[in-house]
């Protein structure tokens, strides 16, 4: 199959499973930057794709430079590209087009760790409580950002929603066509239900946005945007931090708090558990942090206490009595109720 024809094969192939046309479009697009390599290497075909022409490939995405500022690409461009990279090779490779699947083992672009960049369940309600709602960018911001972190929602769920799709007495949403044009209903927290009514005070129809904006309802760029603007203004912003963290900590946070893993997946949309999973990876290296910070067995820190340790304790005591007359604790020689305080005290 011949390496300019991937790109339109790949698009019916995702069309055909489900794909919603932006992720097409942007997929396709991305996947440009394979063509471009694998035609500058001479290769026109992907018969003959190998593991190393693959590596070579991450090698030159880690240091492609960017068109706008000349500079390495971000390590979310990479990921993108990765992503749509490795998407198409699993593709082929079910269909059958391609006779095996040459993928680094290490995943390109992973965080550091392989963790997720995260706000703490305080930093979240930090951030929340921080918004104020005295203006119309106030509560638009407040309920926003308490509706995604409430249930978990994709900014592009968000941007869709509308009036008809929300039951705040019942404390419910219905979220409309997501990945895989699936609907489902979510939960939202009373925190979100209260922020809601006080941005919806407004007359609204029920085909309305619920977060407008001239051109319908506000994109994905422009809450992800207005996200980091506030955490710059409030101190609190993390490199790697997107709106899509707080989707992120409303899986983490549930986890940690003993939600059971199919309950999460159902309120993410996750069309496998695997893909939620992956949120349970930052809870166990947080346990397995404080079980080496804590237990006498694992902390590199503690120490037995033993002879050696009791005679410098001795020594230092020595020390402070030949410098100073240590005063009797004022706790000591009292009795009990009714009894007298000890002479001298």
């Amino acid at each position: 199959m011949r390496a300019d024809e991937v790109r339109a094969w790949y698009g019916a192939w995702m069309t055909e499973n489900g794909y919603k046309a932006s992720t097409i479009a942007n997929r396709k697009q991305v996947l440009k930057v394979l063509v471009d390599y694998l035609a500058a290497c001479g290769l026109e075909t992907l018969d003959t794709l190998d593991l190393p022409m693959m590596e070579g490939f991450a090698r030159y995405l880690k240091g492609r430079p960017s068109k706008h500022s000349g500079q390495p690409c971000k390590p979310s461009s990479v990921r993108s590209v990765w992503q749509a990279v490795t998407g198409l090779l699993k593709a082929l490779y079910e269909a059958g087009r391609i006779a095996s699947l040459p993928l680094p083992k290490r995943i390109l672009g992973q965080r550091e760790g392989g963790l997720l960049t995260l706000l703490s369940a305080e930093e979240v309600a930090r951030f929340l409580d921080a918004i104020q709602a005295g203006s119309d960018h106030g509560r638009r911001d407040r309920a926003l950002f308490e509706l995604i972190y409430s249930s978990g929602l994709r900014a592009s769920e968000v941007t869709r929603l509308k009036v008809a799709d929300l039951n705040l007495s019942g404390r419910l949403a219905r979220i409309r066509q997501s990945k895989f044009d699936k609907d489902r209903v979510v939960p939202l927290t009373n925190e979100a239900v209260e922020a809601l009514l006080c941005w919806l005070t407004h007359p609204v129809v029920p085909e309305t946005f619920v977060f407008p904006s001239e051109a319908g309802g506000l994109s994905p760029a422009y809450i992800n945007k207005r996200f980091k603007f506030l955490l710059r203004r409030f101190g609190m912003y993390k490199p790697g931090l997107t709106t899509h963290q707080l989707r992120h900590a409303c899986a983490t946070h549930l986890i940690e708090g003993g939600a059971e893993i199919r309950y999460v997946q159902e309120l993410l949309g996750h069309e496998s558990i695997e893909t939620t999973v992956r949120y349970t990876k930052n809870q166990v290296v947080h346990l397995k942090r404080a079980y080496r910070s804590h237990h006498p067995r694992e902390n590199q820190l503690y120490e037995e206490v033993g002879p050696e340790y009791l005679g410098r304790l001795a020594a230092l005591e020595k020390r402070l009595l030949g410098t100073r007359r240590l005063s009797k604790p004022r706790w000591q020689g009292y009795d009990g109720p009714g009894m007298r305080m000890s002479d001298g005290i």
